[in-house]
Parts: structure tokens; C-alpha cells; sequence
């Protein structure tokens, strides 16, 4: 459950950030007083910041990968904000002549990862913590779109994801076989892996006609929790760049992808919060999830050199899916 794997982009530097014209708009008449490199994540560049005079802490996040992810952040944030816990988008601006660069400062949010709860002892707060985050899963799900698809300008459908057996062997092919991903799987699991997705691909269709709201990236690393009233609750759902319509049986999977190595009450409790707040499954969900994950896991290995320690890691979980399909029923 380690996924130390290499950063897909630098970090850009402060020294060479035009600061005063970043943070005038959002501070006037106010200077920088100190900022520490947040060196989680993959893509993009964040910052923790103290404005002088001010008593609050922020995040200044410069965007990389993909600059249209922070219109689409902050009008996510726009939408959801009221009933969802993210942060406070205070100031954003995407990349122009005067100002080329792409970034957004939002409110600090105290808490701790998830994914360093998973890591610890203390099965109280996993538990507690998991139920959580499940809640909060069926509270996104309650945000719907006209179809599936991925989120344009305005949060537009711009286009059409259909979720449907043949669209999904279609990704699967891409990624095996005209993609690097076959390459690093080795051809022997190749072969077995597109033998067992021919064999399910009609499972797909229990997504047919979803069109929720998906994070894409659920999991602890994106997750900040803290207690309230002496419990484990969510207190930010972080990094939405990859945000779309579809099914929540994506962000499921997202989250169980390691629960063979967590505590069993975990995924109980996870799907307990999801359940009792709404969240629907259909018949065979969690194989259906994982069918899901599979996808995720082969478009991670279809870069050319997408680094030997992810390579490990994936492929262990591709080979788990597979030795261990019959349990998930």
C-alpha cells in the first residue's frame, strides 16, 4: 500500500515564481512571509503560505499537468462547498500573457491524511474514519449530470464516456497492446489478463447510465480527516483534477484497491458509511469494482517508462484481482 512512486513532474521552484503579482490580487498590499513545499502528490506544485498580518494559513497550488483542472477545480468547489468538505478557493487565475502561469490559493485545512491513519495502529480510527469517508462518498454521489463524460469550461459534458462493455474493452486494448502496458506486464499475464476481461466484459454494464459526480482519485492520500467531538471525521476531500460523470463503483474501487492489506473492518466500515448515507450498489459490486480498478491500474503502466517501483506495485495488484476474483463475489 506504499505507492512511492516517482513524481511525473518537477516541482517548480519559489525562487523563480513571480510572487508579488501571484498574491496581490488575493492580498493587496501584503508580502509572503513563509512557504513550505508540500511534496505530496504527483503532478502539480503546492505550497503552504503565511500572509503577513493574517492570522489564517493557505495553499498556493500551481497547476502543471493539466491547467484547465483548476477552472474545474474552482468551480467544483463552487458547486459542492456547501455540503461537501473542501477547501476554500480564495483566489485563482489561469495562465495569460501578462501572468503565465496557472494556480490557485485556497484556505489551509487542518487534518491528517488518510492514508497515514491507514498506516498507523490505531484501528479506532481507521474504523471511524473509513465510515466517514463512505459517508461522504454517498453525499458526492447526490450531485448528478445530463451523461457520463468528462467535466469541459462550466462543467460542461464536452465528451461522451460511454460506459458500456465495448467502450471499456476499447480503453483496455488501447492501454495493452497499443500502449506500453502489455510490455510491462510480460506477455504470459497479458494474455491472461484480456482472456479474463473478454470473459466479464459484460459485467460493465452495471455502470450503463451513471452519471454522478466521481472524484477519480478516492483514496487517503486525498483525503484529510480529523476528530470532531471525539470522533474521526472528513475535514477536506483534496485534489479533484480528475473529477468526471459516471459511477461511483470507479471511486469504490479507488478506495479498496488496497483493502487486502488493511484491517477487514476497514472496507466493512467504508461501505457501512456509504450504505447508510444512500450510496447504491448494484448485484457483485465489489467485482465489478475491481473489473473498474483494473482499468486504472493498466493505464497507470502505459506510459514507456513508468518507473520500476510502480511497475512492481501494479502489477502485484493485477495479479491479486485475478488470483483472488472468485473471493470478491
Amino acid at each position: 500500500m506504499q505507492q512511492d512512486w516517482e513524481r511525473r513532474h518537477d516541482f517548480v521552484a519559489l525562487e523563480g515564481l513571480p510572487l508579488p503579482s501571484m498574491l496581490q490580487p488575493a492580498f493587496a498590499g501584503k508580502r509572503l512571509t513563509s512557504a513550505e513545499l508540500l511534496t505530496g502528490g504527483k503532478c502539480n506544485t503546492n505550497y503552504k503560505i503565511r500572509i503577513e498580518g493574517l492570522t489564517d494559513t493557505f495553499v498556493l497550488r500551481i497547476y502543471v499537468r493539466d491547467i484547465s483542472a483548476c477552472e474545474r477545480e474552482r468551480d467544483l468547489f463552487a458547486l459542492i462547498g456547501k455540503h461537501i468538505p473542501v477547501p476554500e478557493i480564495v483566489y485563482s487565475h489561469m495562465e495569460d500573457d501578462q501572468l503565465p502561469l496557472t494556480y490557485a490559493i485556497s484556505h489551509w485545512v487542518d487534518g491528517i491524511l488518510f492514508s497515514d491513519i491507514q498506516q498507523s495502529n490505531d484501528l479506532t480510527a481507521i474504523n471511524e474514519g473509513a465510515y466517514a469517508i463512505g459517508e461522504t462518498l454517498a453525499h458526492i454521489g447526490n450531485y448528478t449530470f445530463p451523461h457520463a463524460g468528462f467535466f469541459g469550461p462550466n462543467l460542461t459534458i464536452t465528451g461522451s464516456d460511454e460506459n458500456n462493455q465495448n467502450a471499456f474493452l476499447t480503453y483496455f486494448k488501447q492501454f495493452l497492446f497499443a500502449d506500453h502496458a502489455g510490455q510491462h506486464l510480460g506477455p504470459e499475464r497479458t494474455t491472461r489478463l484480456w482472456r479474463f476481461l473478454e470473459a466479464h466484459a459484460t459485467d460493465f454494464q452495471a455502470l450503463d447510465g451513471a452519471t454522478t459526480l466521481v472524484h477519480s482519485d478516492y483514496k487517503g492520500f486525498n483525503i484529510l480527516v480529523r476528530q470532531q467531538q471525539q470522533h474521526w471525521k472528513v475535514a477536506a476531500v483534496l485534489d479533484w483534477e480528475f473529477a468526471m460523470a459516471g459511477s461511483q463503483l470507479m471511486d469504490i474501487g479507488n478506495m479498496l484497491r488496497y483493502e487486502h492489506l488493511l484491517p477487514p473492518d476497514f472496507e466493512r466500515a467504508f461501505m457501512a458509511g456509504y450504505r447508510d448515507q444512500g450510496g447504491h450498489l448494484p448485484p457483485h459490486w465489489k467485482q465489478i469494482t475491481k473489473l473498474v480498478d483494473l482499468l486504472s491500474l493498466c493505464e497507470f503502466l502505459s506510459k514507456p517508462a513508468p518507473g520500476a517501483a510502480l511497475i512492481t506495485e501494479v502489477t502485484a495488484l493485477v495479479d491479486h484481482t485475478l488470483d483472488q476474483w472468485s473471493t470478491f463475489a
